[in-house]
């Protein structure tokens, strides 16, 4: 909302408010999206029409229970449908892929706390404390961008204590693409190695 009002002025501060309550949409389609491979990986992509009904389903249930709040309500909709979507993702792949639950879940709760805190922290001191959409134009930016360094490093700091080796691992990752991007080398595709797993019972 600070942003938008800072870059595009006040009567553009509802669509700030709506990005906002779009918060769930990029995690909850991620997880959606990997479910889907899955499905296709395990030649079952018929689950996929499961998983596009109930979004329809859902995006229209909670846009109609939503209207009432008006164009956040209607972006709020779409947090409601892709975790709803993302859940069920989640249970079908525990089954095509023959992993406890708990298990998928392992690798969701310790970034999920971690950016939860962060965004909690943050969304206190930008209301309690700077304000930045209040500030002039330049201003503004600047406190904004220093926002975004603390999230970052808020964030990092939370699933580092939270879960150490996965903080290790996230922040490999990320040396290993800059030292790509700096080279020119995006590498080569890893050889796939024979599946000699019996494929997986199909999701009735």
């Amino acid at each position: 909302e600070p942003f938008a009002t800072l870059v595009f002025g006040d009567p553009w501060r509802d669509a700030g408010y709506a990005a906002m309550a779009m918060f769930a949409y990029v995690g909850g389609r991620s997880l959606a999206s990997l479910a889907g491979e899955a499905f296709k990986a395990a030649g079952q992509p018929n689950l996929l029409l499961r998983m596009s009904l109930l979004s329809a389903t859902v995006s229209i249930a909670s846009i109609v229970a939503l209207l009432p709040l008006g164009l956040v309500g209607v972006a709020a909709a779409t947090s409601v449908s892709s975790i709803g979507v993302a859940a069920y993702a989640m249970l079908l792949s525990a089954r095509v892929v023959r992993l406890p639950l708990h298990r998928l879940l392992e690798q969701i709760w310790a970034p999920a706390a971690a950016s939860i805190g962060m965004a909690s922290a943050l969304l206190a001191l930008e209301q309690l404390a700077l304000t930045a959409a209040s500030r002039e134009t330049a201003i503004g930016l600047v406190l904004l961008a220093g926002e975004v360094a603390l999230a970052l490093g808020a964030y990092l700091g939370l699933l580092r204590l939270i879960a150490p080796a996965l903080t290790r691992e996230l922040i490999g990752v990320g040396r290993e693409v800059r030292k790509r991007l700096r080279s020119g080398d995006r590498g080569a595709e890893p050889a796939l190695e024979p599946d000699a797993t019996p494929p997986p019972t199909p999701v009735n």
